[in-house]
């Protein structure tokens, strides 16, 4: 039983910790979304931005001003600067969300796995046990109360026994007859076997008479409290069994909602990564043609 109870308390504390595991991973999620989604909004902004400077900047080229070029170029130099420092920042903060969820995974997370795992067989064979304990129980109350009714049917049959000894019914129906035992004072004045002797005394009683050891019944009080006793047994482990049962649906739960959280974040960090590399793209792509642009109204 303690054995058990060590079990439980382990198991409740493998949730809590697999409880507080999943609020580190929502946590972890939430910081690292905030953050992508807004160095990437800052991202999209300076592109546009820059996007309405190169038109400007060629439609100034077209008409000639000078020092509308010079200003818009500058503005656009500066612009670039800023979209290489977000870039930088974002490119770094990803790197290290990447980084960071494959150590998470790796060293945390698949570790509690594996232990709950572990936990999860080793109570799986718990249970096991304990239905062959409650079997083996069961069978033993099963010839206790075999055993039980036995001695109610031998208490039953001694109840039944003779009233009063062999001897004194003899002389109650020699009584009833009309003749009285002879004894040895009214033998002497007349009537056969007058010189024969006094009577044999009367034979004690029965074993049928005799009171049972500790008390009548007490036998069967003693069988009824071991039988008492070992129904109390079993449903005391059926009540264990059904608190095992219910920790091993729990940790299940737990476990296919790690797995689920895991798996939103590997889909959130790669749809986050392709988005970063699309927009990266764009981006080469406008400032090459901003360049050729540029250097061809230059020459």
């Amino acid at each position: 039983m303690q054995r058990r109870e060590k079990m439980l308390t382990e198991c409740n504390e493998a949730i809590a910790r697999r409880e507080a595991l999943q609020c580190k991973l929502r946590d972890h999620d939430l910081v690292v979304s905030k953050g992508l989604s807004g160095l990437h909004k800052r991202l999209q902004n300076i592109n546009g931005e820059i996007h309405r400077r190169q038109e400007s900047l060629a439609k100034a080229t077209a008409a000639g001003a000078h020092d509308r070029v010079q200003a818009l170029q500058q503005q656009l130099q500066q612009l670039h600067s800023d979209q290489a420092t977000y870039q930088a920042k974002y490119d770094s903060l990803s790197a290290a969300v990447s980084e960071g969820q494959d150590l998470f995974y790796q060293q945390n997370i698949g570790n509690e796995l594996r232990n709950i795992d572990d936990r999860m067989d080793t109570l799986v064979e718990a249970v096991k046990y304990l239905d062959t304990q409650i079997g083996a129980t069961q069978q033993e109350l099963q010839e206790l109360q075999g055993e039980g009714d036995r001695l109610d049917a031998e208490i039953a049959a001694l109840g039944k026994g003779p009233a009063t000894p062999p001897a004194l019914d003899s002389a109650e129906h020699s009584k009833s007859h009309g003749s009285a035992p002879q004894t040895g004072a009214g033998a002497g004045s007349g009537g056969p076997g007058a010189g024969e002797g006094p009577p044999s005394p009367p034979s004690p009683p029965s074993d049928a008479r005799r009171p049972l050891p500790g008390g009548e019944g007490s036998g069967r009080v003693d069988m009824q409290q071991i039988v008492s006793k070992y129904r109390q047994t079993i449903l005391e482990l059926k009540e264990r069994e059904a608190q095992q049962e219910d920790g091993l649906a729990r940790l299940r739960v737990a476990r296919q909602e790690d797995r689920d959280l895991i798996a939103k974040m590997g889909r959130t960090i790669q749809a986050m990564e392709t988005n970063h590399q699309r927009q990266l793209e764009r981006a080469r792509q406008e400032n090459a043609e901003l360049i050729h642009c540029v250097l061809g109204e230059s020459q």
